[in-house]
């Protein structure tokens, strides 16, 4: 599995039987970021392919949004049925197949996708029979700013809470033990105090 830290810049062209998975970098220069980044089949549609590209936000929290700029693949064999699609590109709202599916494409039909969570997984496949020239598909991909945060700087608030509050409590119940313990000791002296006085003045 290639593994992409930070945005891909460009695939001149799919691969077959390739696995990518790629980490979406938010471009501090745009909120939308890296909308010139894409992945392209340049070398037309061919037979018998097939890839699969995970695309997933860098940042936790972060969505992924792809732009199809241009879908040019071979029509489904039922007109507006697209689950006939023979050669098609299949997007699902996660990163396994398990996951909700949110588009088939194929023909000239073009869409904008943005993923619910931090992932979006693309299955790009052509089945054994040219049907005419097409020129394969080009898609655009960014991240969705949504205020999330790298995984690698630190913890979150509520994770700092959890940490804490426990802390805290310990720390009052010991302080608590502690004090008895005080109070315990105090009263022992003064008692063994008050005895030796009673047998001084017994004494004298």
């Amino acid at each position: 599995m290639a593994v992409a830290r930070g945005a891909v810049t460009h695939y001149n062209s799919i691969s077959n039987n390739a696995i990518s998975h790629l980490h979406v970098h938010s471009n501090s220069n745009s909120s939308s970021s890296n909308k010139n980044d894409n992945v392209d089949d340049d070398d037309g549609n061919k037979n018998n392919q097939f890839c699969e590209i995970t695309f997933e936000s860098y940042y936790n929290g972060d969505g992924v949004k792809l732009v199809f700029d241009r879908v040019d693949l071979e029509p489904p064999r039922l007109s507006g049925d697209y689950s006939t699609c023979q050669d098609k590109i299949v997007v699902y709202d996660g990163p396994s197949y398990s996951d909700p599916l949110l588009t088939t494409l194929c023909g000239m039909r073009t869409v904008t996708l943005e993923s619910k969570d931090s992932s979006l997984l693309l299955v790009f496949s052509s089945d054994g029979y040219k049907n005419g020239a097409h020129l394969g598909f080009s898609v655009s991909y960014s991240s969705i700013d949504r205020g999330g945060s790298d995984s690698a700087s630190g913890v979150g608030a509520g994770t700092l809470v959890a940490i804490i509050l426990p802390c805290l409590f310990i720390y009052a119940l010991l302080f608590f033990v502690v004090y008895k313990r005080c109070k315990y000791a105090q009263r022992v002296q003064q008692c063994d105090l008050v005895s030796k006085l009673s047998t001084l003045v017994t004494l004298l």
